[in-house]
């Protein structure tokens, strides 16, 4: 392979790694295994690089700085690298926008949270428009099973809030949602 100058980028036996310095690994970042070393690798390296660059020079928050001896949820979410075009690189986007942080009170916020952490887990790392109603159907029924009538509620109202987030970034059609096929009913006041 050829010799490439990524700022803290390693190869040990035949694979890529960013490993960062001990006052990087103190903000939160961690070794990185950017696979075999060779193109993809020294992309995922030069992702890592440019993120540490941007936490260092203060225009975006370190992964997992802590805070009063805890992290938050953010902070914790902007250390994992979601694939382009995922629902979590669009709900990462949506984030950075000031409709976020500014225009959204805090309680919705952290509704928003809620959802997200059951929304994660299955669809977090998919491209939108290929999540069918099948699968939202057997999401929604999981959550309903594990955590009752008000999680599946609030977890599938956040799904459709942040499926026209998406739409709006160009990840998906907004008509295209498939929840729209299923009752989001509440639970009984």
């Amino acid at each position: 392979m050829g010799s490439v100058k990524i700022p803290y980028y390693v190869v040990i036996k035949g694979r890529g790694y960013w490993r960062p310095t001990a006052r990087m690994r103190a903000l939160g970042f961690a070794l990185v295994p950017c696979g075999p070393d060779g193109p993809e690798a020294w992309r995922v390296a030069k992702e890592w690089a440019d993120r540490w660059s941007r936490a260092r020079t203060g225009q975006e928050a370190p992964p997992c700085a802590v805070v009063g001896g805890r992290t938050t949820p953010e902070q914790v979410e902007s250390a994992i690298a979601y694939p382009a075009g995922s629902l979590g690189e669009a709900f990462a986007r949506y984030r950075r926008l000031d409709a976020w942080g500014k225009a959204k009170k805090p309680a919705t916020r952290d509704d928003w949270w809620r959802g997200w952490k059951r929304i994660k887990p299955f669809f977090g790392d998919v491209r939108p428009s290929s999540v069918r109603l099948e699968q939202i159907d057997l999401w929604r029924s999981h959550i309903l099973d594990a955590a009752g009538v008000r999680e599946a509620h609030r977890a599938l109202k956040i799904w459709r809030a942040l499926w026209k987030v998406a739409a709006a970034m160009g990840y998906c059609a907004r008509e295209a949602d498939a929840s729209l096929g299923l009752r989001n009913a509440a639970a009984p006041g």
